[in-house]
């Protein structure tokens, strides 16, 4: 097809004068000594993107949350939000992404097919879930999907049938969960061993007793059914 016969309007790009602006970018940062990190909001394009970064760039730059996640769920995993998130369900939600580390790691072992909902939306939807104490996929039937959705910042969430389908991808291959679990665990181990975060805890809920060894003898005193934690080096030490 020529160029002539799109019909318009049409956006058309020419890959080599973006190969070359690329890379007359980068080499410019090289020779100055500066760290690239570009804003994709030029083009918004993840497959340029990941090109940025193999040419050099220390990361990408995005204006909004929805932006970020598109390309976290392409792979990229340095990515900073230039703007001020405004208002508190955003500005809880990323907190609590970046706290847990509930993206980090996913896109190494968890994929979906392109689609409307990539696979951060649906890692968040099923925190939110278990925050909100719904038990399965079902129950979100009486959830107020626009309610959800700008929780996620989308329309809305998923019906239950394509939230059902995703999580059968996701479920396809046996063992998968406890090896992003012991990635996730191997950098919050690092980090308490370098002093880079407050340290490991250990946490009780339930009906245990105070103390379970054998050189003393102790009342039988209970600690009530509450949420709490300890620290891992006061309760083993």
């Amino acid at each position: 097809m020529r160029i002539e016969e799109l019909d318009t309007p049409v956006p058309v790009v020419d890959l080599d004068i973006v190969e070359h602006n690329l890379k007359k970018m980068q080499a410019y940062c090289d020779s100055h000594g500066l760290a690239l990190r570009p804003h994709i909001k030029t083009h918004k394009i993840p497959a340029f993107a990941h090109r940025q970064v193999e040419l050099g760039a220390k990361g990408i730059t995005c204006q909004k949350l929805g932006e970020a996640e598109v390309m976290i769920d392409a792979g990229l995993d340095d990515v900073l939000i230039s703007y001020p998130l405004i208002g508190a369900a955003k500005a809880d939600r990323l907190a609590a992404l970046l706290a847990v580390g509930l993206l980090r790691h996913s896109t190494e072992l968890y994929a979906l097919p392109k689609g409307f909902y990539g696979l951060s939306s649906v890692l968040v939807l099923l925190a939110l879930m278990a925050l909100a104490r719904i038990a399965s996929i079902e129950q979100l039937r009486y959830a107020a999907a626009g309610e959800w959705g700008n929780l996620l910042g989308l329309d809305r969430v998923p019906e239950v049938r394509t939230l059902r389908e995703k999580l059968k991808l996701l479920c396809s291959e046996q063992g998968r969960a406890a090896r992003w679990n012991v990635a996730l665990a191997k950098e919050w181990i690092g980090q308490h061993e370098t002093e880079q975060s407050p340290g490991l805890a250990f946490y009780i809920d339930g009906h245990v007793r105070v103390y379970h060894g054998e050189l003393t003898k102790l009342p039988r005193h209970y600690v009530p059914r509450e949420r709490f934690y300890l620290r891992h080096d006061g309760l083993l030490g």
